[in-house]
């Protein structure tokens, strides 16, 4: 499925895979193989420097609608941009790459300016569609807008560095992309690199000044689930940086935990915060995704009070969502043919039962031995022949050899 010329998987939409890829850098870690290698840096790179990602705001978008990584549907997830500055962090240490850690922060920054809410959790999305019902148009730019805002020399690094050049490709305008390097750019234009920074910076202050006075909607509910995704990643960039906000981050979303979703009375966890009440029984993916933030975070601090939430966390997930037959991805589900299943798959999303079994394994005195081993053992035909939506499980079997030392 790998697209090894433009990065990324398929040839038609392109959507981030952050799952896949990041097993296949645990894979290329213990392999060390090269056209692995060249595909990773390809696909991050593309990702990072072209549409998926909001140049001048950071942040990365939902998906894009050609091969080329170019065009993307305007819509920011807060799970993708959790998931996708964790597997920057990663790979900049796995890939040596420092710039990785660059977009990395970058994404975190984004998350705590425009989707942390007043509670210190994060906000679900922000929409595609601005507030005059234009898709895209928060982002986009008309001729007539730069042409009124940027100087001469702002406007030529704008073509040259931003692809801003010809006819806009989208009604609404402009969408920035980076095709060429700083040095390219600046030999293109007669500049020194300094001089060229300084442009580019200038053209992005004007522009980003213009933008925040324009609005886009915000889904402001708060899911459980995608906010554990958020504390892996802010717990991942504190672990990489040692930067004070990270680590308030994390511990914002921790206390969010304990005060609006965890009821450590009743042992359960509510799925949705909004309008500032808890709503609905947590899923499978709730538990797994705050389960594993919790252990991201425990590891860092060693506060005995997150490992006893922690703990919790899993034996209810265990308790709530598996049997002998498989996994359920709720409780009481309606729908009682095939309500069980031996895996989940991986999508945008990582498998969440993939996920809590690795939280399983890696927990220390772990109660649930037999049953990861039985779950690990179940229908593994299926990895074979599905291997691509089945990455987060692959990865455990590798966990747990390296567990076994075999």
């Amino acid at each position: 499925l790998a697209d090894e010329m433009q990065g990324g998987f398929g040839d038609e939409n392109k959507f981030p895979s952050a799952p896949q890829l990041s097993v296949l850098l645990t894979i290329y870690a213990e392999g060390q193989d090269e056209r692995l290698k060249k595909f990773l840096n390809s696909t991050l790179t593309q990702m990072a420097s072209l549409g998926l990602r909001d140049q001048l705001g950071g942040g990365f978008f939902r998906y894009v609608v050609d091969p080329n990584w170019h065009i993307p549907h305007f819509e920011k997830m807060l799970y993708d941009n959790a998931l996708l500055a964790k597997l920057y962090f990663d790979a900049s240490v796995v890939l040596k790459e420092p710039s990785y850690a660059v977009v990395a922060q970058d994404t975190l920054d984004f998350m705590l300016r425009e989707m942390q809410t007043a509670t210190g959790s994060f906000a679900a999305s922000l929409s595609a569609i601005d507030v005059q019902g234009v898709e895209g148009g928060y982002y986009l730019w008309s001729d007539e807008e730069l042409a009124k805002l940027l100087s001469g020399p702002e406007r030529d690094v704008l073509r040259a560095y931003w692809h801003v050049d010809g006819v806009a490709p989208l009604d609404a305008g402009h969408h920035l992309i980076q095709l060429r390097g700083l040095d390219e750019v600046a030999k293109s234009l007669t500049l020194n690199r300094q001089q060229l920074v300084e442009l580019i910076e200038s053209a992005r202050h004007k522009l980003l000044t213009v933008r925040n006075l324009r609005r886009v909607p915000k889904d402001e509910k708060q899911l459980a689930g995608w906010n554990g995704l958020a504390l892996t990643a802010f717990a991942a960039g504190y672990k990489h940086t040692r930067n004070v906000k990270y680590q308030q981050a994390a511990q914002a979303i921790v206390d969010n935990l304990n005060r609006s979703w965890w009821n450590s009375k009743t042992r359960t966890l509510s799925r949705m915060v909004a309008n500032k009440k808890s709503l609905s029984t947590g899923m499978l993916e709730d538990y797994a995704y705050v389960a594993q933030g919790l252990f991201e975070w425990w590891q860092v601090t060693g506060n005995a009070k997150d490992r006893i939430m922690l703990e919790q966390i899993v034996e209810q997930a265990w308790q709530r969502f598996y049997n002998q037959q498989g996994w359920q991805l709720a409780e009481n589900m309606l729908l009682r043919y095939g309500d069980r299943t031996p895996l989940i798959k991986d999508g945008a999303l990582p498998s969440p039962s993939a996920v809590l079994l690795a939280v399983s394994l890696r927990l220390p005195n772990s109660s649930y031995a037999q049953q990861v081993k039985k779950s690990l053992g179940m229908a593994n035909h299926e990895l074979e022949e599905q291997a691509f939506w089945h990455a987060t499980q692959i990865r455990n079997l590798l966990l747990r050899q390296q567990l076994d030392g075999s």
